[in-house]
């Protein structure tokens, strides 16, 4: 992919035809589905340096990010379903569909918290916030946003939460105990946050 890709960055001598030997070699010995994600990523346009050559390759092969999002989903890439959920969600270049978009970003949440799951994992955990917020494909449900702020350790947010009302019962007192919280970085994680606060 890095050789298809290095040869229509400005940077370097430019050659379309080479580019696409590599990108058509990297995407058929690509086993794990990153590659897959990738290309849909330069299809979009979304990659520095090579939104023109995207948009060429978009007109001439008559392709979609999403084809490639689907084929790197369905072979377990975690980037690629994190694309997918967030085609399905915002309804780019697939039908608007929240139940699709849940189902991936939960396929998205299954990996192991590794290096390379970190970006997918990030974009994931937005869309289900923002489900959760609205009633987007899921009922909405406050509780599940303060549930997820408190697994990602996000003590500004649940501190939010409990200073606002959003989801609990407003506590001033347990608000200011997860503001300290956030200012310290003393909480560990896995504790009891409901305990933690009184």
């Amino acid at each position: 992919m890095e050789l298809g890709t290095m040869h229509v960055n400005p940077r370097y001598k430019t050659d379309t035809v080479l580019a696409m030997k590599y990108l058509e070699l990297a995407l058929k010995q690509d086993k794990t589905g990153r590659v897959h994600a990738s290309y849909g990523m330069l299809l979009k346009g979304e990659m520095p340096f090579y939104q023109d050559f995207g948009k060429k390759l978009r007109h001439s092969k008559n392709d979609s990010a999403s084809t490639y999002y689907l084929k790197g989903a369905k072979m377990g890439d975690s980037f690629a379903q994190a694309c997918l959920a967030q085609c399905y969600f915002k309804g780019v270049e697939l039908k608007q569909d929240y139940q699709q978009a849940k189902f991936w970003v939960d396929k998205v949440l299954a990996h192991p918290d590794t290096i390379t799951n970190i970006w997918s994992k990030i974009m994931a955990k937005e869309m289900l916030l923002e489900m959760y917020e609205k009633g987007l494909g899921v009922k909405r449900n406050l509780k599940k946003v303060l549930d997820i702020h408190v697994a990602d350790s996000n003590w500004i947010k649940v501190a939010e939460c409990y200073a606002t009302g959003y989801g609990v019962k407003k506590n001033a007192k347990k608000a200011t105990h997860y503001y300290v919280l956030a200012l310290s970085k003393k909480y560990a994680p896995d504790e009891d946050y409901e305990k933690a606060a009184t």
